[in-house]
């Protein structure tokens, strides 16, 4: 690999085999990448794309 790798939220450097994860937005030209599912959701929720709530409190 010639270029290192971080995993966007937590900054681990990541090595060739490690599995990642990618997420693209159509308004930017960076592509955020993730090295699991808990720092890809503390991401989102850091941006405020996603809030963690109960049915009951979503219904109302």
């Amino acid at each position: 690999m010639n270029k290192n790798v971080y995993c966007t939220n937590c900054k681990k450097e990541l090595t060739d085999n490690d599995e990642i994860l990618v997420l693209e937005f159509d308004f930017q030209y960076e592509e955020n990448i993730f090295c699991s599912n808990e720092c890809l959701i503390k991401s989102l929720e850091d941006w405020g794309d996603v809030e963690k709530t109960t049915v009951s409190e979503y219904l109302c």
